[in-house]
């Protein structure tokens, strides 16, 4: 059955609404536990989780911006806090002494180790009305839309 253009607009909303309001869902049951457990934000978490899946122990501020899941809105003053806490550590980037980069300290990397295994279980439980073959479709989907959206829209 062919849809004609109002409604394939109004059933893209629809998806779309349904998206954010899955997201947001998610997002605010993880944050809360996060809050509850760790007394850290998911954005502290983001940063974390960013920092050591890097691959090399200093990350520009620049590329873990760009890495980051959520706005890029407050990172320095994020930075700072965590800094203050001794969760990270910063110096100006050897190669380019205008940009800072950044590290886990070890505290830092015992909060990520302590909190990555209830995260991700967190997220299990998230998804655990959808079965695996459904994980897999619509991780597929996902991934095709993700792709769709580089080039921006026309």
């Amino acid at each position: 059955m062919a849809e004609n253009g109002a409604d394939s607009t109004d059933a893209a909303v629809s998806l779309w609404h349904q998206l954010l309001q899955c997201y947001k869902s998610i997002e605010r049951n993880i944050s809360s536990a996060l809050h509850s457990n760790y007394h850290q934000s998911l954005s502290r978490y983001d940063v974390l989780a960013q920092i050591h899946d890097y691959g090399e122990e200093w990350i520009s501020v620049g590329d873990l911006t760009r890495r980051l899941l959520d706005t890029a809105g407050g990172i320095s003053a994020l930075l700072n806090r965590m800094e203050r806490e001794e969760l990270i550590k910063r110096r100006l980037n050897p190669r380019d002494r205008r940009s800072f980069q950044v590290a886990l300290t070890d505290k830092g990397r015992q909060l990520y180790r302590d909190m990555s295994s209830n995260y991700s279980a967190w997220v299990a439980a998230a998804l655990e009305e959808v079965s695996s073959e459904e994980r897999e479709v619509l991780f597929n989907i996902l991934g095709r839309l993700k792709r769709a959206q580089r080039n921006g829209l026309r």
